[in-house]
């Protein structure tokens, strides 16, 4: 039976890994229409004060084309606060089950290994420099990252921020998280 330690040392790599590519089907393009409104250009030139605020998790997609899949499920929840050059990131699968014991410390293997595959939460500083956010970990659910500068490719456009990491260590993807600022 897996220890705890064991599941929690393993959250990047199994949560990573854990989802099944999706295959994509050949399409013959629509005929052409005529082109909408431009929406607000993204910018890599946003400051801390720009990302500064609450902002709900929309996705979590690792890979691209063909092989991107949704890391925490199709509708995953998960709240990013970036205030004072703090930042707090916490993201789960929407179906995480409950444990029937009722307790957390009390949980089974395998509802164990459910909340670790499907969670991560971490805290520390952060700064936005050259088009980067840069996390400072100081604690994780993940306990490989407390420690680590983390670099995030970013783009903010109005309410809008995603950050990419193109190659992640754990899948050797790129990993992109997109949020919607809560107003």
């Amino acid at each position: 039976m897996p220890t705890l330690r064991s599941l929690v040392a393993g959250l990047a790599f199994i949560a990573l890994a854990a989802s099944a590519p999706v295959t994509a089907q050949a399409q013959t393009p629509p005929p052409a229409t005529p082109a909408a409104p431009a929406a607000p250009a993204a910018t890599s030139t946003a400051s801390a004060k720009d990302v500064e605020g609450t902002w709900k998790l929309v996705s979590v997609t690792v890979g691209e084309g063909a092989k991107k899949n949704d890391l925490f499920g199709a509708n995953p929840k998960g709240q990013m606060v970036l205030a004072d050059g703090r930042f707090t990131i916490v993201v789960t699968k929407a179906d995480i089950p409950k444990y029937k014991s009722g307790n957390r410390g009390k949980g089974t293997a395998d509802e164990f290994q459910a909340t670790v595959q499907g969670s991560v939460a971490y805290f520390g500083t952060y700064a936005v420099e050259n088009g980067e956010l840069i996390f400072k970990v100081e604690g994780s659910t993940f306990p490989n990252w407390v420690g680590e500068t983390q670099h995030r490719t970013l783009k903010l456009s109005g309410d809008d921020l995603t950050y990419e990491t193109p190659v992640a260590k754990n899948s050797g993807q790129p990993t992109v998280i997109a949020w919607k600022k809560i107003k």
